[in-house]
């Protein structure tokens, strides 16, 4: 297949349509029944400059336009079968740095943050939004920034304020949240693996992505387990996830057969989309 084209690439929800058609049908034809997509940060004239690795990734240029933009391609997504992944909570646009390196602080204020970052948070979760995937970031000037046990910034994705009380009890989203990758920069170079899984299901994350290493999954998956049997987490902790990732799965859609025809007109589909957008 030929690449896709960046979400920044797109100027009308028509064409944001077609893609996420395109994107599900694919998707169906390859096996999969999720995307960790889209990416509903922020960013406008004054953030582009900034590296951290998301311009090309976002949709539109401003919270309007992310939220016209990433709404049309999650129902779509949904619509044709694949689960969608609204990300990165609560808002990585402002980020100086790429939380794949090292951990963003974000230094810009609550109002701003609440203003710009959550606005397609709130409007998209009541549209039917199933998954969250939680930042690496920090947010020095947020009342809900917590600091760890050495005194340092807690990641959000760690954090039971951003998680649980921001994403849960104040903008009432009641799907699965993930955690951004805990293999990247702004998490192994402060905590293990097994320490930040341990963290991040407290927190109240329903997942925990390892992205790479079969032995940091292990880790992990003892972590937490351990936790459970010495009552560091609650079993009721862990039967909250359990019942909302069952909740999910009972959403997913059947599996399609392979059809190398089918995947083929996919792929001129998107040949003739990239056409017209370049």
């Amino acid at each position: 297949m030929p690449a896709s084209p960046a979400a920044s690439k797109f100027t009308s929800v028509d064409d944001v349509i077609e893609f996420a058609e395109i994107t599900a049908n694919a998707l169906q034809l390859l096996g999969f029944n999720m995307d960790f997509a889209p990416v509903v940060d922020v960013i406008d004239d004054v953030r582009e400059s900034a590296g951290n690795g998301l311009f090309s990734r976002s949709f539109g240029r401003n919270s309007a336009d992310v939220v016209s933009f990433a709404g049309a391609f999650l129902k779509t997504l949904q619509k044709n079968g694949v689960i969608g992944c609204l990300k990165h909570f609560p808002g990585l646009g402002a980020s100086g740095v790429d939380s794949h390196e090292e951990l963003p602080q974000i230094t810009i204020s609550e109002d701003e943050i609440r203003n710009t970052d959550l606005f397609p948070y709130g409007e998209l979760i009541p549209n039917k939004a199933e998954m969250v995937m939680v930042a690496h970031a920090a947010y020095p000037k947020v009342r809900l920034q917590e600091r760890d046990r050495d005194g340092r910034l807690l990641p959000s994705t760690l954090s039971r304020n951003f998680v649980s009380e921001l994403l849960r009890d104040e903008l009432g989203f009641t799907g699965v949240a993930i955690t951004d990758d805990l293999e990247m920069g702004a998490i192994v170079r402060n905590y293990g693996i097994g320490e930040a899984c341990k963290m991040a299901v407290k927190a109240g994350n329903d997942m925990v992505a390892i992205c790479s290493s079969e032995s940091a999954m292990c880790e992990g998956f003892e972590a937490v387990s351990n936790a459970v049997a010495s009552g560091d987490i609650p079993e009721s902790r862990i039967d909250d996830s359990v019942e909302r990732i069952s909740r999910l799965k009972s959403k997913i859609a059947s599996p399609v057969d392979f059809d190398i025809e089918s995947l083929n007109e996919i792929s001129d589909r998107l040949l003739k989309l990239n056409a017209r957008l370049n």
